[in-house]
């Protein structure tokens, strides 16, 4: 004999379950919880993540500063520019290194190189925090 049980916060449940169809359902079927809402879209774990990023920075006074246009033709001009000097330095470096045959030497062309590259990559960073901090 089934035996009736009220109908739960299960979402198409029938009415009528047997006691190992409720097990069953509890296994398969979350409950919705006050965390879970049923208009909203399942959301990933990084958009959890930064909602909780959020609420943090909003506890602890941090306030977020969206980036002008012009700020973002600025940076986005910084950044032409750096990778045009990536290309020359690149370019400069294998004609440099196709010359060069001593082990020592070449050595020492690929330890200048990654000076001139972090040089390059450090000056583009203080290049657009500069940008993203200046007020219009």
């Amino acid at each position: 004999m089934e035996k009736k049980v009220k109908p739960d916060s299960y979402i198409g449940t029938t009415p009528i379950l047997s006691n190992r169809a409720c097990a069953v359902v509890d296994i398969i079927r979350p409950r919705y919880t006050a965390i879970m809402s049923t208009d909203d879209k399942p959301k990933s774990a990084v958009e959890l993540a930064m909602e909780r990023l959020r609420r943090k920075d909003a506890d602890s006074g941090v306030t977020e500063r969206l980036t002008t246009d012009r700020q973002k033709a600025l940076i986005a001009e910084a950044r032409n520019l750096h990778a045009s000097k990536l290309a020359e330095l690149e370019i400069l470096h294998r004609s440099k290194l196709s010359g060069l045959f001593d082990p020592a030497e070449r050595s020492q062309a690929e330890d200048g190189y990654r000076r001139d590259l972090t040089r390059l990559n450090e000056d583009l960073e203080r290049k657009i925090t500069k940008l993203r901090s200046e007020s219009d």
